[in-house]
């Protein structure tokens, strides 16, 4: 499940290929929010509607009667095997983004990472991020084409974002309860400091 992402078109013309027919915007919006452009999620989010019988076809399309208020197991499994394969250091980034409700930049949430107990250096920072958007767990945006961020290119430009809806209960999960404390704090301290966002 560690695969390129769709963008929302490349995700919208893959549900109409997998369900031969048009698409409601309902279907659309929830694969890809979900699946977070993951081909593989998508095609489990497709089975688990249809085993669920959550979609209808009505006016040519198919229609999304409700969002299933369960995840489907494989996609909770792949995520789970995904988590454990990065480092400490990068569940605590991810949960730092995570937790936030507010868009950040790769500039604000390193200011965030700065007032933890992982006193990274900026280009340590940048180097797993790009270890992180290389294994498909973070988006920027605008995308880039970038082979390597640099410490000195202008990062405070770039929004990041998770790929996975449920990446922070899994994360909770493989962090302390002192490691999340410090976590929260820092968030906390960057909105007081930030009182704009």
């Amino acid at each position: 499940f560690n695969l390129p992402r769709f963008s929302k078109e490349e995700t919208s013309k893959f549900i109409i290929s997998s369900l031969n027919m048009p698409i409601h915007e309902s279907i659309l919006n929830y694969v890809f929010r979900v699946s977070g452009g993951n081909p593989g999620y998508a095609m489990s989010l497709l089975n688990y509607i249809h085993e669920k019988s959550l979609f209808i076809a009505q006016d040519y399309q198919a229609k999304l009667l409700k969002e299933p208020e369960e995840k489907p197991q494989s996609i909770k499994s792949a995520l789970e095997l995904r988590i454990k394969s990065i480092s400490q250091i990068e569940k605590k980034i991810l949960y730092a983004l995570s937790s936030c409700d507010f868009t950040l930049s790769i500039e604000s949430l390193f200011l965030i990472i700065e007032k933890t107990d992982l006193r990274l250096s900026k280009e340590e920072y940048l180097n797993y991020i790009e270890r992180l958007k290389n294994c498909n767990f973070l988006l920027t945006n605008p995308s880039t084409t970038y082979d390597k961020l640099k410490v000195n290119e202008k990062i405070n430009e770039l929004n990041i974002f998770t790929t996975d809806e449920m990446l922070n209960g899994f994360l909770l999960k493989n962090l302390s309860r002192s490691e999340i404390k410090n976590i929260h704090i820092a968030i906390a301290t960057f909105i007081e400091e930030n009182p704009q966002l």
